[in-house]
């Protein structure tokens, strides 16, 4: 992490291509945050408040997001690989081809998100609301949905490999 760099994500909310990798910004207020291109990986997010924030495109491997408030946020192209976002508010957010393999998705609150073309292979989606999402040609490859809720839900070329769905049942659908 870059002392610069968290000075001014302090003093503007604004830093695209910052590195502020392994920090700890839990409890932040970074509503409407601008960290495009960002190296956050491994960065303590958790319980913050990123409503309306630009991460698109953002390396947010192995991050904790647990608790934190991402509405309406973009995350567009992100990497959450391994990452935590259990409890997370994620409503109306756009995750249009972002990375969350083996991310860990409990509980979150996923209403009318955007998650077309994203990779969710190994994701946990326990308990998950997922009420009118877009999951147009999502990869749920030996994803977890179990107890999630995909009312209205839009699964059109979603690949269901070895995915258990919320009642329980593994699909074998597109191995």
């Amino acid at each position: 992490m870059k002392h610069e760099d968290l000075e001014r994500l302090s003093s503007t909310r604004n830093c695209p291509n910052g590195d502020l990798s392994g920090g700890d910004l839990s409890s932040a207020y970074l509503k409407g945050a601008k960290l495009q291109d960002a190296n956050l990986k491994d960065t303590d997010f958790s319980n913050c408040d990123m409503e309306s924030s630009n991460l698109e495109r953002a390396d947010l491997y192995g991050a904790n997001l647990d608790g934190t408030k991402l509405r309406f946020a973009n995350l567009e192209g992100v990497n959450l690989e391994n990452a935590r976002l259990d409890q997370a508010d994620l409503h109306g957010v756009n995750l249009k081809g972002a990375r969350l393999v083996a991310a860990s998705l409990v509980d979150v609150d996923l209403r009318f998100a955007n998650l077309e073309g994203a990779d969710l292979r190994k994701a946990h989606l326990g308990g998950a609301n997922l009420q009118e999402g877009n999951l147009k040609n999502t990869n749920l490859g030996a994803a977890s949905l179990k107890g999630a809720d995909l009312s209205f839900a839009e699964m059109d070329g979603a690949q269901l490999c070895n995915t258990t769905m919320p009642d329980g049942e593994i699909i074998y659908k597109d191995c």
